[in-house]
C-alpha cells in the first residue's frame, strides 16, 4: 500500500530480520537517551549487534508466531518501520511498534 510518495506498508519477511531488528534498537535506544537512561553516543551508534546475540532466540520466537507482521518502507525500499502483534489464547497483543528515528 502506498500513499502518494509516503511510507509503504508490506507484511513482513524473513529476510527483514536484520533490518527490523536495528530499527527496533535505533528506537528504543532514541527513547532511552530522551528519558535519561541511555548516552547520546548510545542513542547514535545504538549497541545492535550486542543485542542480537541476547535477544535472537525472543525475536526469532515472536516472528514465527507472529500473528501479524508489518514493515513500513521509504521511497528507496528502507525499512523505516515495524509492527508486529501476536494471538495468545484468544487475546492480540501489540509486542512490536518501532519508527526509525532518523
Amino acid at each position: 500500500m502506498a500513499d502518494q510518495g509516503g511510507p509503504r506498508l508490506r507484511r513482513f519477511d524473513p529476510a527483514d530480520i536484520p533490518a527490523t531488528y536495528a530499527v527496533f534498537r535505533r528506537s528504543l535506544f532514541d527513547y532511552l537517551h530522551r528519558v535519561g537512561a541511555a548516552s547520546a553516543e548510545e542513542a547514535a551508534d545504538p549497541p545492535i549487534a550486542e543485542g542480537w546475540q541476547r535477544q535472537r532466540p525472543w525475536v526469532e520466537h515472536l516472528v514465527a508466531t507472529a500473528a501479524e507482521n508489518w514493515v513500513a518502507e521509504d521511497s528507496d525500499g528502507h525499512i523505516i518501520g515495524w509492527a508486529m502483534s501476536v494471538e495468545r489464547d484468544g487475546l492480540l497483543e501489540l509486542t512490536h511498534f518501532f519508527v526509525d528515528p532518523k
